[in-house]
């Protein structure tokens, strides 16, 4: 997986929940080994898709409007412990008629045990369903910030959700003790901004 991530010809899909993918993700290094942190598709390196889903059941239609994105490439798959990739890359086969769709084993949690001090082609933290919130490599940086001030801040600890799509939003701990001051039409997901 990890020297597949560096490979040209290459796309790679986060079949997790957008707001699991804003406080980490893979990013491949380039030929030079500048780190691809936007997901640009560097020179020399695979391209990082996040279909942007908020829930599992988006994943068709995201597959069907990206077809083209998908066509000739080495399609790779991750999620947080590899459940969703065995649906996910079971229907990119059947739908697209592909071969070359790979997961990886045991998802970003196994990937994170192996590069536990530099963290690899992973960047930030993995999101967790346990009380941790979050796991990463020793060196791990934050790459997410507050809903509110954005300062960065990358634990979904605050039970807070986006005013409009009701997702989880990252909310700072001095934003939380704001919170009967800050009006809820102000806590929108990236997404929701976005429109």
């Amino acid at each position: 997986w990890h020297k597949a991530l560096e490979e040209p010809n290459t796309v790679v899909i986060d079949v997790r929940n957008f707001n699991e993918s804003l406080i980490g993700k893979f990013a491949p290094p380039d030929d030079s080994g500048a780190v691809d942190k936007n997901n640009l598709g560097l020179k020399g390196s695979s391209k990082v898709l996040d279909p942007g889903m908020r829930k599992s059941t988006d994943f068709p239609k995201w597959v069907d409007d990206h077809k083209g994105d998908l066509e000739g490439k080495k399609v790779l798959m991750y999620c947080t412990a590899g459940v969703r990739c065995e649906r996910a890359s079971a229907f990119i086969r059947k739908r697209l008629d592909r071969d070359e769709v790979y997961q990886l084993d045991g998802g970003i949690h196994r990937y994170l045990e192996e590069y536990k001090e530099d963290g690899g082609h992973w960047i930030g933290k993995n999101y967790t369903f346990d009380k941790r919130f979050a796991h990463g490599a020793d060196k791990a940086d934050v790459v997410s910030s507050c809903v509110s001030c954005d300062q960065p801040w990358d634990r979904y600890n605050a039970q807070q959700k986006c005013f409009r799509c009701k997702i989880e939003v990252l909310l700072c701990r001095p934003c939380q003790r704001m919170k009967p001051a800050l009006p809820k039409s102000s806590l929108l997901c990236p997404l929701c901004k976005r429109k």
